[in-house]
């Protein structure tokens, strides 16, 4: 039992690798970087959205403080910035280049070049909302790094993880252009979790704090949650959401890629 877990433990290590050096290797990156942009970059715009809108439906107020964990070079805090300009942002990912860039476009916003293993209080202002968007399968120590994001955040606050489904691989890999692409795609959902992992994955890590959280993991429904439900009715009231809605769909009708991914929610308890 205790071999398979170990075993287990370093299957999931190395493939997390073989997805982060789509990133980090300099060749690789050109591979990762054009299909984002192409396919992905427009989906961070709505996950920022929907976790400002959702925060505001469950706080009754609007977040003061925005985490972007593996924020890349800083689109998603950009816009984060546009909505609201009030909010203080910032962001962390381990890869320079991507922290460079990030610092080009957004001069206001505090970054740090770690991975979310290194993230402490005193680094940051406490983030009232966190997004992890499409970069969680790359952590070689998630609950590690979920702790630690965790432990940051304020009594009211909220977490939205948005990450492939492992499920969804096959129809996934229609969206490669050329091999390059398509094993890039084949290295990342390899690394990616199935529902009931990440549910596995989030109980785990909070019986490791010493306060309890909420968590709602689903790959189906709006931003996994049922159509008709409370979330999803707020969600559509909100302009805000429904302006980056309305660009996801224009942008959707030229790239097509199919991604269905996997949605989880994270708030403390009262």
């Amino acid at each position: 039992m205790v071999d398979d877990a170990k075993n287990a433990t370093d299957r999931r290590r190395d493939a997390a690798n073989r997805a982060q050096s789509w990133f980090t290797d300099s060749d690789k990156r050109a591979v990762s970087t054009a299909f984002d942009e192409r396919e992905t970059s427009h989906l961070r715009t709505l996950a920022v959205a929907t976790v400002y809108s959702l925060f505001k439906h469950l706080y009754g107020r609007a977040p003061k403080t925005f985490l972007d964990v593996g924020c890349g070079t800083g689109e998603g805090l950009a816009y984060a910035r546009r909505l609201d300009p009030n909010l203080r942002t910032t962001g962390i990912d381990p890869v320079p280049q991507a922290i460079a860039a990030a610092r080009h476009l957004n001069a206001e916003a505090t970054l740090h070049c770690i991975d979310a293993e290194g993230l402490t209080v005193n680094l940051i202002d406490p983030p009232e909302i966190t997004l992890i968007h499409l970069c969680l399968g790359l952590w070689s120590q998630p609950t590690r790094g979920l702790i630690a994001i965790m432990n940051t955040m304020p009594p009211e606050s909220m977490l939205y993880i948005v990450d492939l489904n492992r499920a969804d691989r096959r129809n996934a890999l229609d969206a490669a252009r050329n091999n390059a692409e398509r094993t890039y795609l084949t290295d990342q959902y390899h690394a990616a979790y199935a529902p009931g992992e990440l549910s596995r994955l989030l109980l785990t890590t909070s019986a490791c704090l010493n306060r309890r959280f909420h968590a709602h993991v689903e790959a189906n429904g709006f931003a996994g949650f049922p159509f008709g439900s409370i979330e999803q009715i707020a969600l559509l009231n909100s302009g805000g959401f429904q302006k980056a809605l309305r660009a996801v769909s224009r942008q959707q009708s030229r790239s097509g890629l199919p991604l269905r991914p996997l949605h989880a929610w994270i708030w403390p308890e009262p």
